[in-house]
């Protein structure tokens, strides 16, 4: 087995939103190891800076519609595996804001 430095990139690399989204589908609905991994997929996401705005919409309708967005994850994350995690997030968020 090839040694690998702490310096390899690949030593330590972050998995994408993709990867953690499968890993925490693999633990029981309502299991610790489950809310843990929900946890800092949401962190993840919400500090990446990728997820939609709200540009040009009311401020108090972008917020209903990121909150019932994130509600959604959190209950059906499995809707969000094709496509991408953010763009798939992107896309109910906007149709939320489109709906209310």
């Amino acid at each position: 087995m090839p040694y690998r430095s702490r310096s390899n990139p690949r030593f330590h690399s972050k998995p994408t939103f993709e990867q953690s989204l499968v890993r925490l589908l693999g633990h029981r609905p309502g299991c610790i190891q489950r809310r843990r991994a929900m946890a800092r997929l949401i962190e993840a996401m919400a500090e990446s800076g990728q997820i939609w705005t709200g540009d040009r919409c009311d401020a108090a309708l972008y917020e209903q519609a990121l909150q019932q967005t994130w509600r959604h994850f959190r209950n059906h994350p499995d809707d969000y595996l094709s496509g991408g995690v953010i763009r798939a997030f992107n896309r109910r968020l906007v149709m939320f804001v489109q709906v209310a």
